[in-house]
């Protein structure tokens, strides 16, 4: 078994944007396919949510810090140590746009609260 890896990061106004516009991106539903390939499987409204495909999982979770909050990553990858290593390396970038775009929509959504 691999160990969790966590990643932070910040994101992209235009998705925000199309996402405010998109309600089924904000109603959440157990068993919602997401990202083309996972499935929802668990959350908490303003807390977390977490995905799973083949042996992967991912949660991706808000946390308070400070004056605001930071949104986290933790991947579980049930393949041999030295496969999951590879495949969290080899997904780092994409894992980056991921949370830039989901803070980007956090604060378009929190904005649209105000």
């Amino acid at each position: 078994m691999s160990r969790p890896t966590a990643t932070t990061c910040s994101t992209d106004s235009a998705a925000a944007a199309r996402a405010a516009a998109t309600p089924e991106l904000t109603e959440l539903e157990v068993g919602q396919r997401f990202m083309s390939q996972f499935d929802l499987v668990s959350f908490v409204p303003d807390g977390h949510i977490t995905l799973v495909t083949g042996k992967i999982c991912v949660t991706y979770a808000v946390r308070p810090e400070g004056s605001g909050t930071r949104l986290v990553v933790r991947m579980h990858c049930g393949a041999p140590w030295i496969v999951a290593r590879a495949l969290a390396l080899g997904d780092l970038v994409m894992m980056r746009k991921q949370l830039l775009t989901l803070k980007n929509l956090a604060e378009a959504e929190q904005r649209t609260r105000a």
